[in-house]
């Protein structure tokens, strides 16, 4: 489960100090953007104590961690044991201080939040006065549900795969507030019952879903979506195919046809660590305090995606969105990336129906994630270390 704090994806609310800080622009080089955007932000610094800033304000009270991505042109290293190594702090708030570590290529970087309430601000500060190019991406608050976020992360992978291709336009329609039923002024092989439509006049968009038509192009809408009835007036509005992709849904109440969904509930123990032994310092506290956590255990989860539709067209549209998917093998998991790959061939199932023919193709796909179980631990500043050595013959 998580909830974004900002994209990072434009310079629209920063501000820096007086000297020292400039919010440089926007990259859209892709290896250095997280998640599903098209840009990332880019701070440049060259005095000690210059910031950049957002004033904001987030609800973070359910999560448990911060995650974002960031990259240093300069400033970079993979080790950090001591705040003199850090080159930036950052802060969500007066008293919400952290060191921020930047490694050696763009990665994310995770704090633990379960002491604060709030986000306030972003504000990122350089501790030394070299010159610094900071990218930085996709700022989130979340806090592990498995495999629930598995299940988000590939939705959303789908439907940014969809929302890359034109609408399918069925036709126009005008209709009130209120009514349970449109007339849509084309035909069109592509809408039937189960379907899900969008109406958009451009500003106001709705979704609904077909729970009967006739051959006068009448459909009447389930509860499912925005509801059994129009919410707002529209006047000769754009209809449009719509493609959902779900995950726990019941065939037998919640049929959507076109549509996509997703199963799989079992996960199975990779790890090849021990995780009962391995630390690894994760929160690096304004106050020198550090936070450790053991190693987490890498889980793999089998998902099942099943592509259905009447059509064979619209059946191999859906099957070419599962596959751009794992061709790229990633998706974003509570703000991580998160490897997806494809487990044997897919499978073509035919309609045993003889009244309900919906044929379908299935993709059984692997995701691997790390799953924390074990509280993380503050580790104090160590003011005096005492050393004895005993040296016997």
């Amino acid at each position: 489960m998580f909830s974004v704090i900002d994209n990072l994806d434009n310079i629209t609310g920063w501000t820096t100090s007086l000297t020292g800080a400039v919010i440089y622009g926007l990259n859209d080089h892709p290896e250095n953007i997280a998640g599903y955007l098209s840009a990332s932000l880019i701070l440049n610094f060259s005095e000690t104590d210059a910031y950049c800033e957002k004033i904001l304000t987030a609800d973070v009270t359910n999560y448990s961690e911060i995650t974002f991505h960031i990259y240093s042109q300069d400033n970079r290293r993979n080790e950090y044991r001591k705040g003199t190594d850090f080159k930036y702090k950052i802060d969500f708030g007066v008293g919400k201080e952290y060191y921020l570590p930047a490694f050696d290529s763009f990665s994310s970087v995770s704090i633990d939040i379960s002491a604060i309430n709030t986000v306030d601000r972003i504000r990122i500060t350089a501790l030394s006065d070299d010159s610094d190019y900071l990218v930085i991406s996709y700022m989130i608050a979340s806090i592990d549900e498995m495999p629930l976020d598995i299940f988000e992360g590939i939705k959303t992978g789908i439907e940014y795969y969809i929302s890359l291709d034109s609408k399918n336009n069925i036709g126009t329609v005008s209709c009130s507030a209120g009514d349970e039923s449109i007339i849509i002024d084309a035909d069109s092989d592509y809408i039937n019952r189960f379907s899900v439509i969008e109406i958009t006049d451009g500003i106001n968009s709705e979704y609904h879903h077909i729970k009967n038509s006739d051959d006068s192009n009448e459909y009447v809408f389930s509860d499912l979506y925005d509801g059994d009835s129009i919410v707002n007036n529209f006047i000769n509005a754009d209809v449009y195919l719509f493609y959902p992709v779900e995950y726990g849904s019941r065939e037998d109440i919640e049929i959507i046809v076109p549509g996509i969904a997703i199963w799989g509930l079992t996960s199975e123990d990779v790890s090849i660590t021990n995780k009962h032994n391995v630390r690894r310092i994760d929160t690096f506290n304004g106050d020198d305090t550090f936070i450790e956590r053991y190693e987490g255990q890498e889980n793999s989860y089998d998902i099942l995606i099943d592509c259905e539709a009447r059509q064979s067209e619209l059946l191999s549209y859906l099957s070419r969105k599962i596959l751009q998917l794992t061709g790229i093998q990633k998706i974003w998991v509570n703000g991580r990336r998160v490897d997806i790959v494809q487990a044997g061939r897919p499978t073509y199932i035919e309609s045993n129906d003889s009244f309900k023919v919906l044929p379908k193709i299935q993709y059984l796909v692997t995701v691997i994630v790390k799953e924390e179980y074990k509280q993380r631990n503050i580790l104090p500043l160590t003011t005096t270390i005492t050393t004895t050595i005993n040296i016997q013959e």
